[in-house]
C-alpha cells in the first residue's frame, strides 16, 4: 500500500456508514482514509481505488484500516496481520485528501476526481467524480495540501454487504 492510515473525517454532513467485506488473506489491503470502490457483481470484497474508472462504483471512505499488524515474526521478518472481516465505509461527508502541485482548489463544490492512489484527488477533468471541494469560505487552497472534499458515493447503496 502507497498510502498511509489516517483519520481524515473532517466534517460530518450526513454521516452515512455501511459495512463491507474485507478480503482476509491479505491480497487485498487498504488503509484508514482510503477511498474505497466495491462493484457488485464483480468483486466480493471492499477495494482501493487505483483508477478513474474504479470511481465509477465508488463506496466512500475507509473508515478504518483492513488490518492491524501485531508483531513482526523474528525469524521471517513478517508481520502477522490480524484482517477485520468487514469495515466500516463512510460518505456523505468531508474528508481530508491530499490534491497535486500546481492546481488551486478555490471553488466551492469544485469537482475532484482520483489522482494518484487513494488518498490523492485532482482537480484535472475525469470520467468520475470522487467528491466535492468543501471551501464555503472561498479560502485560496492550492498546491498539494490538504484538501476538504464532500466524498459522494457513486454507486445506488441499499444495504451492507
Amino acid at each position: 500500500m502507497s498510502t498511509t492510515a489516517t483519520n481524515n473525517l473532517a466534517q460530518v454532513i450526513l454521516g452515512r456508514r455501511l459495512l463491507y467485506s474485507v478480503d482476509q488473506s491479505g491480497s487485498i489491503a487498504f488503509n484508514q482514509g482510503d477511498l474505497l470502490y466495491f462493484q457488485s457483481g464483480t468483486d466480493t470484497y471492499a477495494t482501493p481505488i487505483a483508477s478513474d474508472t474504479n470511481a465509477t462504483y465508488l463506496i466512500g471512505v475507509a473508515m478504518n484500516s483492513s488490518n492491524l499488524a501485531l508483531y513482526t515474526n523474528a525469524l521471517t521478518g513478517s508481520a502477522n496481520n490480524n484482517y477485520e472481516s468487514k469495515v466500516l465505509v463512510g460518505s456523505g461527508d468531508v474528508f481530508n485528501f491530499t490534491g497535486v502541485a500546481g492546481q488551486t482548489y478555490t471553488t466551492h463544490l469544485l469537482s475532484v476526481y482520483y489522482s494518484t492512489d487513494a488518498q490523492h484527488v485532482t482537480a484535472a477533468s475525469a470520467s468520475h467524480v470522487i467528491g466535492y471541494v468543501y471551501n464555503p469560505l472561498l479560502l485560496t487552497l492550492s498546491g498539494a495540501i490538504t484538501i476538504p472534499v464532500l466524498v459522494v458515493a457513486q454507486v445506488p447503496v441499499v444495504g451492507a454487504v
